[in-house]
């Protein structure tokens, strides 16, 4: 049975907030086709809540060691995230190493 503090540690109850801003290439057939300059629009934040719980909890046979395996977890907050933001959007991202 684990200790409270264990338990605490182990499933620690905060969440995590991320904010993501992603730019949207809006002109690529331009851009390849025509030798166009590139333009960009930006979008966000996109909202996700992180939550991180750590499972498989193995003590050593002194009981001073603990190893474990850290799952975590994100969850689109549409309430946070911008008005038309949704996680169906579709961005066009150039692969500038391919550049």
């Amino acid at each position: 049975s684990l200790s409270m503090v264990t338990r605490h540690w182990a499933d620690y109850p905060a969440d995590i907030m991320y904010n993501f801003y992603l730019w949207n290439l809006t002109n690529p057939y331009e851009m390849i086709y025509e030798g166009a300059m590139p333009r960009f629009q930006d979008h966000g934040p996109y909202a996700y809540r992180g939550y991180e719980q750590k499972e498989n909890l193995t003590w050593s046979s002194d009981g001073k060691e603990v190893s474990y395996r850290n799952r975590r977890s994100w969850v689109f907050d549409a309430a946070a995230s911008c008005a038309t933001c949704t996680e169906k959007d579709i961005f066009i991202v150039p692969n500038v190493a391919y550049a």
